[in-house]
């Protein structure tokens, strides 16, 4: 009797343990980068720093992408890249706000700049999710500008923008 006890306590833990590694390896394995309606690839990123000096701002702005993705969905296509700066943060977050200063070439909405750099056609959503990071969201196809799309949606619930 008690040698059953033991063999069917033992099967009970080796079920637990598979169920457990299984559900661990789905949260580890998944892809997180995965959009319902979308399609993606991740592009060669060059991760060097870039530094650019800008006229009207003292000293050099410097980034350092992290990540970038692309997604398309029909007409729409989202390019996606994770920057941090490493030089010139309180000016780069100074000439982002100011490029809302200008009437008909940015609007705001919360926290996230949304600025027409190549024309109303190709919107650009910016803002920060940390102190010294922030993304970039370029937008184009057949609904541009749209904060109602799948992956400015989900970009801005993954990367909750933080007011600068």
């Amino acid at each position: 009797m008690e040698k059953r006890g033991i063999a069917k306590l033992g099967v009970i833990i080796v079920i637990i343990l598979i169920l457990a590694g299984g559900a661990g390896a789905f949260f580890i394995l998944r892809d997180t980068k995965t959009i319902d309606g979308f399609t993606y690839e991740i592009p060669n990123l060059n991760k060097n720093e870039i530094c650019d000096y800008y006229f009207g701002y003292e000293g050099t702005i410097c980034l350092k992408a992290k990540d970038s993705t692309i997604y398309y969905s029909g007409g729409e296509t989202d390019d996606i890249i994770l920057m941090g700066i490493t030089k010139g943060l309180s000016e780069h977050k100074n000439m982002l706000k100011s490029s809302c200063d200008s009437p008909n070439e940015c609007n705001r909405i919360r926290y996230v700049f949304i600025s027409y750099p190549n024309g109303l056609d190709r919107p650009t959503f910016s803002w920060y999710y940390s102190d010294e990071k922030f993304i970039r969201i370029k937008q184009w196809g057949d609904n541009p500008g749209s904060t109602n799309s799948g992956v400015i949606k989900h970009y801005l619930e993954k990367y909750p923008p933080i007011q600068i």
